[in-house]
């Protein structure tokens, strides 16, 4: 088995090198045998194990699109970009800004264009020179867009190799109102489910990635060099946007109220299981969403820190033949049978086969998308607007294809 996830480990790899997206490797490794949350869990492992030979680059990949990979989340670290300060105090906004874009600067250099060359390019005016977009009465300030378009400039300048794919001004304009609009539907989100966030659990996650920096003192040096914040502020703008987006997920995934149709069929399953009325073997393919019925629900064998920690915890706490409660995941709701425990000198074994059934919740980024089409979203820059189909602010002209949008996304309007 351990030659078999090294194979699947190094077949991902090339397979990336070689530019297929995670969705197609998956798609691949399910057709040679795997089940979809074996190949899951082999693609995590492997995002995991590029996590630790990241280096200094982690702090910069963090905030761009290298973050879904890391996290294996859409790209919530898009969200606030709000560093450089453009308008003096006497600007108004009758006409279009020209905004100072940092060209060339070398690394540890800040957004002062005083002492640097600059490259001046003029943004979008809004028609009424103040509000830039709406979400229902909510309203967007010209001024933070423009804020925020020249600190993503000024990171793209500044940031490591690799970030040609945004190449254009009209492409960062799509990202900013963009990821506008989703942090403010995020923090709408989370407030409205009563997701709290605590100051621990922000301290902890930037305490992971100092560990894998190297130090604090290097993440602090690389966070001001790109973006000329401290620790402090680089914790509200982006990681709190990355907590927030995680619990939101995990919520719209394991709420049984959200998910009352598929809870109250993973309770039936159990009732009918524990009461003997039918076999756990039997269940699965009545019941089970996952691709791997035709094998009694079977995962194969799992060892410690190899599965998610829900799953994995139920598992080496079941006995041979038991059958677990319901188990909430970000997959949906699990029902787990123990088939077989490795022989083990320990307190425990070392691996544990399981088999499932899986009652598939409401797809996060589905039930994003079809939430954002429920709120009235106008764009008030010339030559831009919010289309519900691609979740999206894209060019008059565009299609969905060329939206800036993270690829999870993408892969849930297709």
């Amino acid at each position: 088995m351990e030659e078999d996830k090294n194979k699947a480990l190094e077949y991902i790899s090339e397979r990336l090198k070689d530019g297929m997206s995670e969705s197609d490797i998956k798609m691949e490794l399910i057709k040679t045998g795997w089940s979809e949350e074996a190949a899951d869990t082999m693609l995590s492992g492997f995002r995991d194990s590029k996590k630790k030979k990241a280096g200094n680059k982690w702090i910069a990949n963090l905030v761009i699109a290298g973050a879904i990979v890391l996290f294996g989340i859409s790209s919530a670290y898009f969200f606030v970009f709000r560093n450089a300060d453009i308008l003096n105090e006497n600007d108004t906004l009758e006409t279009p800004i020209n905004i100072p874009v940092v060209i060339n600067s070398s690394a540890g250099s800040n957004t002062n264009t005083d002492s640097q060359d600059v490259n001046t390019i003029t943004l979008p005016i809004p028609d009424d020179f103040d509000v830039i977009a709406t979400v229902n009465d909510q309203e967007f300030l010209y001024e933070d867009f423009a804020e925020n378009f020249t600190t993503m400039k000024h990171f793209y300048n500044l940031g490591p190799e690799g970030n040609d794919f945004v190449n254009s001004d009209d492409y960062i304009i799509k990202i900013v109102l963009t990821r506008m609009i989703r942090e403010y539907f995020l923090d709408e989100s989370v407030r409205e489910h009563k997701i709290l966030i605590l100051p621990k659990e922000i301290n902890d996650e930037f305490d992971t990635l100092v560990e894998q920096t190297g130090s604090r003192d290097e993440a602090i040096e690389s966070i001001n060099q790109l973006y000329n914040w401290d620790e402090s502020i680089f914790k509200e703008k982006i990681i709190r946007p990355f907590i927030q987006e995680e619990k939101l997920r995990l919520y719209i995934a394991t709420d049984t109220v959200i998910n009352a149709n598929k809870y109250i069929l993973a309770q039936e399953a159990v009732n009918f299981i524990n009461a003997g009325d039918i076999t756990f073997e039997n269940a699965v393919p009545i019941y089970s969403d996952d691709i791997n019925t035709d094998v009694a629900g079977d995962l194969g064998y799992i060892s410690r820190n190899e599965a998610l920690p829900e799953i994995e915890n139920a598992a080496f706490s079941l006995d041979v033949g038991e059958i677990s409660e319901i188990i909430p995941t970000l997959y949906g709701f699990h029902i787990l049978k123990v088939t077989n425990k490795s022989d083990s000198s320990g307190p425990s074994p070392d691996r544990v086969r399981i088999s499932h059934i899986l009652f598939k919740t409401i797809d996060y980024d589905e039930w994003f998308i079809e939430q954002l089409a429920r709120r009235r979203i106008a764009i008030f820059a010339e030559g831009y607007e919010w289309r519900d189909e691609c979740a999206a602010v894209i060019g008059i002209n565009d299609t969905c294809a060329d939206a800036a949008i993270p690829s999870s996304l993408r892969s849930s309007l297709e």
